[in-house]
């Protein structure tokens, strides 16, 4: 089954709360054992976090998690505004959807980075021996090259 979300964004198509207020996401287990997703907030993001939860609790909409133009996850709010930055994510997920919905709020927090594969430093004096190792080939190439152009013109001139 595929599940459709319509997202509200506003003016400027920016979420109204980022990744990087999200100080810990783990995955762990609700009252009746079911997987679960519990996350803290720092205090500008539980002040955010309380607000959009009383407006969803009120309208009685979702919040969406979304990364990468992706939603992973749209939790509905059932108790009111969450206060303090504490919140709790339950629902039918499986062992692995919740280590994933773990794992992509940690991963909003972090800046994309990139890794070092391979690193060398080169030195002034590899330049100049590749300079020089350059330049010497080619009075050789030049050479080889006349010289066979010497053949062959002897060679068209006996043929032809």
């Amino acid at each position: 089954m595929i599940e459709l979300y319509a997202l509200k964004g506003n003016r400027d198509n920016t979420p109204a709360l980022t990744g990087n207020v999200i100080t810990q996401a783990d995955q762990g287990y609700d009252m009746r054992n079911q997987p679960s997703v519990s996350m803290q907030m720092d205090g500008k993001g539980a002040r955010i976090w309380e607000a959009l939860t009383g407006k969803a609790f009120t309208e009685r909409g979702n919040i969406a998690i979304v990364l990468d133009n992706i939603v992973y996850s749209a939790p509905g709010v059932t108790t009111g505004a969450i206060s303090g930055g504490r919140s709790e994510i339950t629902g039918n997920f499986t062992l692995n959807e919740a280590i994933d919905l773990a794992n992509v709020l940690r991963a909003g927090k972090l800046p994309a980075g990139a890794d070092i594969v391979q690193s060398e430093v080169v030195g002034p004096s590899l330049g100049t021996r590749g300079y020089r190792q350059r330049y010497e080939l080619i009075p050789y190439s030049y050479y080889l090259y006349l010289r066979l152009d010497g053949v062959l013109l002897r060679s068209c001139g006996y043929l032809c």
